[in-house]
């Protein structure tokens, strides 16, 4: 496994707007104060939870979170990840839908998949369709290569620039 060594932090604006467009995501790091991953944790503590089909360690709320946690709902307007969307693609956001997800000790690795199909999809909706899709992670735990990484194949997700090769 190959890790990016990218210092996200020291990126200005329009670096972290270039390597989304090239690279196909960004870390925006040290979005979240102390106080407001403990707010998040706490309320988010008892959600009802279902397991994936795959796995009885990953499980998904059963109900949004922004409707049972007002530190999730505050999110959806939290100001540097709208300032970053802002520039990167204007004012007109829409935001479409909001999940937690929680993985427990044993969960197996995630398949290789797609959140989205920018061009067409009959799998996810019109929200999976649209060809200016950005999903928005928040992790409230460090991801580390031992636990939980977050992987991507390289360039996979470049629909979001006009060209789709930069």
């Amino acid at each position: 496994m190959r890790i990016d060594k990218t210092n996200f932090s020291a990126l200005t604006v329009g670096e972290q707007i270039r390597h989304f467009e090239v690279e196909g995501f960004v870390v925006l790091p040290d979005l979240l104060d102390t106080n407001h991953i403990r707010r998040l944790k706490d309320e988010l503590a008892d959600t009802p939870m279902k397991s994936k089909s795959y796995s009885e360690a990953q499980t998904v709320s059963v109900t949004p979170p922004q409707w049972v946690s007002p530190a999730v709902a505050e999110l959806i307007g939290h100001p540097p990840v709208v300032e970053f969307l802002t520039a990167l693609m204007g004012p007109d956001i829409v935001y479409t839908r909001g999940h937690f997800q929680r993985t427990n000790p044993g969960s197996p690795g995630i398949s290789l998949h797609t959140d989205g199909q920018p061009f067409g999809s009959s799998l996810f909706g019109y929200e999976g369709s649209s060809p200016r899709l950005v999903r928005v992670l928040y992790y409230l735990d460090d991801l580390i290569p031992e636990r939980a990484p977050f992987r991507l194949v390289p360039r996979s997700h470049l629909s979001f620039h006009a060209d789709a090769n930069p």
